[in-house]
């Protein structure tokens, strides 16, 4: 014990000796050096500069509280001087929410900053940009991208949000003793909504900036109908549009459309297709119009019991995860109800249904969405919205105004109607686009290459009749073979001049067949009118003539008689012309005479000889008839028809079906050997960190941000800006984008291989 306090009292007596010393060694180097009662520390941030002499030292000031500057307030900060405010001034706040002052937007005077333009590297600002944390460079960039409008489009996104930020404490943050009035709310917001046209492609800026105007839309306005700027299709606007459900389901009265398709857009479990997403404005009038059709003036939805919660998180960091939270005991929860959105999502599969074919062609690189062709392709409803192709349809109803059924029209002309001029060549595929453009305004064309087979000349005319084929048309075996006829019929009343009772004849031809539906003989006659107001030929019909039995082309061979004689009259023209089709049958063409006098002497009305009347243009007749002939059997046309529709091999019905069939187009051959041609991937277009990112992402449907995080660490990527290079990608293949930014991320796995396959 003894020992251990003799060592305690050694050490004290140790530790006093060495203070003693200190204090000798300081009062003498005193003696030695000039008095002075300051002391002066350099900050690393102070530009260099001579040491100030003790009587040139100013008391330090207190660091000045941050104040706002509203939208018409003028400040200056270093040589930077900004015109209309918005922004908080400097060096610290004197409160905090939740402990958090909410600091990061706060432009402090006093840190140092250097010359720069807002155009940074992407890395210089990091994800959560301070103010007083970021470098000179970056300060410098900040203050002159705000002292020149705000306005450059290659600013570092970093700086946007930290006046953005700003502008989020000053309506939402409650620490200022002022709150901003109605005026300056407006103002703020229009800023808002003025920086989303300029970086709005920015995913994550776009997405913090509606929040944003929800909000406000919330604590400031809130009406009982959408606001006018908002658009509905974007992801990031549930906050009004739950509102607004739920205060109408609440209130027991019907979801209109523009807030039922707004309501299908914010729903987390929305389907919405390729060319839902392509076709944004085409799927929103077609879904407006279904859904008025089903549900009227709107849906009813009974209120659930879950109250309605809407919560905002500030998009800065320094704010700590504080939020604005907005709860009902008045407002149902109507998002969680399931069978509303399952009517909905029902209409939208509808429309993106009919919207599947337009979509796919103007998916296609160089295919103009204005063409006729993209036109043709629109659902027959979205048709009758668009202003060309209503002033089509007015001039098209002013040309049939004082027509019953149907009437010629130059084929020009209806290309001049259609704002388009008339190829020097039509293509099967543009008479088909022609006649389904024409039929879904309500019209039909004649020749249709779709049921007519003949071919529309540029140079020639066109018949349009009333209703035309309706949907899902299906000509029948009648329909083909009495077109064939038709045909025939029209080679011999264009022998010479068109007479109206040829016409008539053939005319009726059509409309007493009972085997014929109301469209077809519409259609028929239309076809009819073409014929005789268009040169015929006969290119073709031989060969296809010959493997009719001896009946079958005997029978043909009557109804030509019936259409030649319709008048009582024969041209010796006309008799040279049915001896070519008798020839063309296979039939000797000296029963022309004999067929002509047995036709005439069996429908000769009572009490007349039957004879037939042979004109004399010409000196010498070269065809004379006979005064002995074989007798023949009288006919009638009905009973020739029903001859032919009675055949028992029905070759006759194919044959005739075939008569109008032109030949085919030739193939384009390509002078490109197989070998030659090089298939280019779209893929290769990405550098190989986004593609690698690309093919990852496709594995599935949705993905969290931290996940997203995770995959572009090692790439060395920002989650925003590679999410923006696929998307600028996918434009350029398909106009849409492949990946929808939200909570989670959605990526268009259909569309992405739709891409890969192109």
């Amino acid at each position: 014990m003894e020992v251990v306090v003799g060592i305690f009292v050694l050490l004290t007596a140790l530790v006093l000796f060495y203070l003693l010393l200190k204090w000798m060694l300081k009062g003498i180097k005193s003696m030695f050096s000039p008095k002075s009662n300051y002391e002066h520390k350099e900050s690393i941030f102070d530009a260099p500069q001579k040491r100030a002499s003790p009587q040139n030292i100013k008391p330090r000031k207190k660091l000045a509280i941050g104040r706002w500057y509203g939208p018409e307030e003028r400040v200056t900060v270093g040589d930077y001087i900004i015109s209309d405010g918005m922004v908080y001034v400097g060096s610290r706040f004197p409160r905090s929410v939740d402990g958090y002052s909410m600091s990061s937007c706060l432009i402090d005077p006093t840190k140092r900053t250097r010359a720069s333009s807002p155009d940074l590297p992407r890395d210089e600002m990091g994800y959560w940009p301070h103010y007083s944390e970021i470098t000179p460079d970056a300060r410098g960039g900040y203050l002159k991208w705000l002292s020149t409008g705000r306005t450059d489009i290659n600013a570092n996104i970093g700086l946007v949000f930290l006046f953005f930020y700003g502008i989020e404490r000053r309506l939402f943050g409650g620490l200022d003793d002022d709150k901003p009035g109605a005026d300056e709310q407006k103002k703020l917001t229009d800023e808002v909504q003025r920086l989303l046209t300029i970086y709005g492609e920015n995913a994550s800026f776009s997405r913090y900036a509606h929040q944003l105007l929800n909000t406000a839309w919330l604590v400031y306005e809130r009406s009982e109908s959408l606001p006018n700027n908002l658009d509905t299709s974007q992801s990031h606007n549930e906050m009004i549009i739950k509102y607004l459900v739920a205060e109408h389901c609440g209130k027991g009265r019907p979801i209109p459309v523009d807030l039922a398709i707004a309501w299908l857009h914010q729903h987390p479990e929305r389907r919405l297709r390729t060319p839902a997403r392509r076709c944004p404005k085409e799927f929103a009038q077609l879904f407006r119009q279904l859904y008025a059709t089903r549900h009227g003036d709107g849906m009813i939805v009974k209120p659930n019991k879950r109250k309605l919660e809407l919560v905002y998180t500030f998009a800065g960091s320094s704010y700590g995860g504080a939020n604005l939270t907005f709860s009902s005991e008045d407002l149902p929860d109507p998002f969680l109800l399931t069978g509303p959105f399952r009517k909905l999502q029902a209409i939208a599969d509808e429309a993106t249904d009919q919207l599947d074919a337009y979509s796919r062609y103007i998916g296609k690189k160089d295919n103009d969405p204005a063409s006729m062709d993209s036109k043709a392709l629109l659902p027959r409803l979205l048709m009758r919205q668009d202003p060309h192709l209503i002033e089509v349809q007015q001039q098209l109803d002013g040309f049939m105004g004082n027509k019953s059924n149907h009437g010629l029209l130059s084929v020009k002309e209806l290309y001049r109607m259609l704002g388009q001029t008339a190829p020097a060549k039509i293509t099967k595929k543009e008479a088909i686009t022609l006649a389904e453009l024409i039929e879904k305004l309500g019209y039909g064309v004649a020749p249709d290459m779709r049921y007519h087979k003949p071919r529309i000349d540029p140079q020639g005319g066109i018949v349009i009749f009333q209703k035309g084929h309706g949907v899902d048309f299906h000509p029948s075996a009648e329909f083909d073979m009495m077109g064939a006829i038709l045909r025939l019929g029209a080679l011999i009343a264009q022998i010479d001049e068109v007479k109206f009772e040829e016409e008539v004849l053939l005319q009726s031809v059509v409309q007493d067949d009972r085997e014929l539906t109301g469209i077809e003989k519409d259609s028929l006659a239309a076809l009819l009118h073409w014929m005789l107001c268009s040169p015929q030929s006969t290119a073709g019909i031989k060969q296809k003539l010959a493997v009719l039995s001896e009946d079958e082309r005997e029978t043909i061979s009557h109804i030509l008689i019936a259409v030649a004689h319709a008048d009582g009259h024969i041209d010796p023209s006309e008799i040279k012309q049915l001896e070519k089709l008798y020839t063309t049958l296979g039939l000797d063409k000296s029963q022309v005479t004999g067929d002509l006098h047995a036709y005439a002497a069996h429908n000769a009305p009572s009490g007349e000889a039957g004879l037939v009347t042979v004109a004399t243009k010409i000196p010498e007749l070269p065809h004379t008839i006979p005064k002995s002939q074989p007798k023949r059997r009288g006919f009638q046309i009905n009973e020739e028809l029903l001859k032919l529709r009675e055949q028992e091999t029905h070759q006759v019905k194919d044959v005739l079906a075939e008569i109008f069939t032109e030949e085919e187009e030739e193939p384009v051959v390509d002078t490109v050997t197989n070998s030659d041609v090089k298939t280019v991937s779209p893929l290769a277009q990405l550098d190989e960190a986004h593609r690698s990112l690309f093919e990852t992402l496709i594995t599935k449907e949705t993905w969290e941000r931290d996940a997203l995080h995770a995959l572009c660490e090692p790439m060395k990527l920002f989650v925003d800006g590679a999410m923006e290079t696929i998307n600028e990608w996918a434009y350029d293949q398909v106009n849409a984008p492949v990946i929808e930014d939200g909570e989670p991320v959605f990526i268009d796995i259909e569309l992405a291989k739709e891409i890969v396959k192109a």
